[in-house]
């Protein structure tokens, strides 16, 4: 068993090195994608552990949003992403043949008593989450039951108290772990209109040692995360089954600035936020 923690420094020194990450998923009997870590160029493309091209070259302790990141499809490519990276250690994670990437975010007490918020699907735009689907469209039993299984075993070796979340491919009817974040999660952001309590007061619940609040979903949201800059908001808030939330970010290229949760059923009004926001 780990430390514990609320969390503790074991859960955030697994989810802070790619490399420390993959093998304590590994650890866990927690399938992922296949990968090594290199440390020179040469090492990149004749000693991959078995990653084969294409592949994604990433700093193990900073890649996060698309950055520390990149994608490689030949030989030649090696020496450059090396470059690219100046040189630094990375990690080679071979491509997945993947269907969707799904997450899940839970909560565990201070008594060991673990909820779970259904999974939902993520839609990704240079690295950087766009959109999240709650709850994922056709998720069965199963893929429900293998995403709580390897929340399970992450919380229960840490002895983790608080809530985490963690994004998974889903490769026909296997789930692979991709990464952990020991926190609340920005695909768990549906949940402050989706849920009748949200990941951010089941959080505060858990480390306080109050009972957990109910995970039921109350609508059906689409969060939508304003990216670089938030559009006029008179008309965001005009807009039907819109819920606006700012960070009170300066606008910056690829910077998270703020997200919208519709809830209801409003097609027409995430039609609208994907042309706003340039994923349409």
């Amino acid at each position: 068993m780990w430390p514990s923690g609320s969390p503790g420094p074991a859960a955030l020194e697994m989810s802070q090195d790619r490399q420390v990450e993959k093998d304590g998923f590994r650890s866990l009997e927690i399938p992922t994608a296949s990968y090594s870590r290199c440390g020179n160029a040469g090492r990149a493309f004749f000693y991959s552990g078995g990653v084969r091209l294409p592949l994604r070259a990433q700093d193990p302790t900073d890649g996060y949003d698309g950055k520390g990141q990149a994608v490689r499809r030949g030989p030649d490519d090696i020496t450059r992403a090396w470059e690219d990276l100046r040189g630094r250690l990375l990690i080679l994670e071979a491509f997945v043949s993947f269907e969707r990437e799904l997450s899940i975010v839970a909560v565990r007490s201070r008594e060991g008593e673990i909820r779970y918020y259904p999974l939902v699907e993520n839609e990704h735009r240079d690295g950087i989450l766009c959109q999240t689907i709650a709850p994922a469209p056709d998720v069965s039993e199963d893929l429900q039951s293998q995403a709580e299984a390897y929340c399970r075993r992450v919380m229960e070796a840490f002895d983790y108290v608080g809530v985490i979340a963690i994004e998974l491919f889903q490769a026909g009817t296997e789930l692979l772990a991709n990464e952990m974040a020991p926190r609340v999660h920005n695909s768990g952001h549906w949940t402050q209109d989706g849920a009748t309590c949200c990941q951010f007061e089941n959080h505060l619940r858990a480390v306080s040692g109050l009972p957990l609040g109910d995970i039921e979903p109350v609508e059906s949201p689409t969060m939508i995360n304003l990216i670089g800059e938030v559009p006029e908001v008179d008309h965001l808030l005009s807009l039907p089954g819109v819920r606006l939330h700012l960070y009170g970010k300066a606008p910056r290229p690829g910077r998270k600035v703020g997200h919208v949760n519709v809830v209801g059923n409003h097609p027409e009004t995430v039609a609208e936020l994907r042309r706003l926001t340039g994923l349409d």
